[in-house]
């Protein structure tokens, strides 16, 4: 099953691609990109409650950093020094 990550099949009128960009345990987490919630990093944009903050893989960034806002939280603190807004 392959979902269609661009409108107009991935909205609430074409029932998220026909179902095929549900995903699983998360039925209220709809993204562009659904195959990415739970794919190995903390992405912000889902880091959501929606999608189970990245389908669990925010948690312990979200305990340590509550009040973080990187766009790849994945890379904070992997020893490298990045400075990409909005931190």
């Amino acid at each position: 099953v392959e979902c269609s990550d661009y409108p107009p099949c991935n909205t609430t009128e074409c029932g998220f691609d026909g179902g095929d960009c549900l995903i699983d345990g998360y039925p209220d987490c709809h993204v562009d990109w659904p195959h990415w919630v739970g794919g190995g990093y903390c992405l912000r944009m889902y880091n959501t409650e929606a999608c189970g903050w990245d389908a669990g893989e925010c948690i312990e960034f979200n305990k340590k950093y509550p009040d973080c806002d990187a766009n790849l939280p994945w890379k904070i603190g992997d020893g490298h020094s990045d400075d990409y807004a909005p931190y």
